[in-house]
């Protein structure tokens, strides 16, 4: 998120925040194509560059997981997040 705050101190003076948001122009999402029962996939997210940084959620069958993120400070501004998972495969029924 990006804000500045402009100020007129003078007599009847107001004060101005502006916020301004990017959100990534693409998501990468790599993990394999084939598993069969017992095997553990992992899979990774990458969004490119976003303003704030990007949250990932993971949902499997309907339920929320927990990946492990990191999220990368761009030098031309903007943040770059990455998260991973591993999921057991089990039969489906």
């Amino acid at each position: 998120m990006v804000s500045w705050t402009w100020s007129n101190l003078g007599p009847g003076g107001h004060e101005t925040t502006t916020t301004t948001k990017d959100a990534p122009s693409s998501v990468t999402i790599k993990a394999q194509k084939e598993a069969k029962p017992g095997d553990v996939i992992s899979a990774t997210c990458k969004t490119e560059r976003s303003n704030p940084a990007s949250e990932i959620t993971w949902v499997v069958d309907g339920i929320p997981l927990i990946g492990e993120s990191t999220v990368e400070t761009q030098e031309s501004g903007g943040w770059i997040t990455v998260s991973k998972i591993n999921v057991n495969v089990t039969q489906q029924v």
